[in-house]
Formats: structure tokens, C-alpha cells, sequence
């Protein structure tokens, strides 16, 4: 029962993931802000960088603050 459940978790968790990224693509940039996060112990400048660096150069308001 255990794994059923975390097998639709996970494919609800896909769904709504193809969703957001749906909805972002349809969003008009220069309009549309991001707000891209790190891990736990990340920094901005990580792994987060180049897809914060993708999404402004396709024109989206980007901030990636750092979190405690």
C-alpha cells in the first residue's frame, strides 16, 4: 500500500510540475517574476545559477536571494 501511494505522489507531483512549467511558458516575460530558491545549504551562485541565468536571458524578472 505504501508504494502505491508514493507512486501516485510521485506522478501527481510530475502532473503538477508539467502544469507550473506550462503555465510559465504561456507567461509573458518582463511581466512574469521567478523566484529561484536554493537547498538547504546552497548559495545563489550553486547548482540554482544557470537556470536563474536561463530564465532571464528569455526575458523573466529573476531574484535569487539567499536563504538562511
Amino acid at each position: 500500500m505504501r508504494h502505491i501511494l508514493h507512486t501516485v505522489f510521485r506522478w501527481l507531483t510530475a502532473g503538477a510540475l508539467c502544469l507550473w512549467v506550462t503555465d510559465l511558458a504561456a507567461a509573458e516575460p518582463n511581466k512574469t517574476g521567478v523566484v529561484v530558491l536554493h537547498g538547504k545549504w546552497g548559495d545563489p551562485n550553486g547548482y540554482t545559477l544557470p537556470f536563474a541565468r536561463h530564465m532571464e536571458s528569455a526575458g523573466y524578472l529573476v531574484t535569487s536571494p539567499e536563504m538562511p
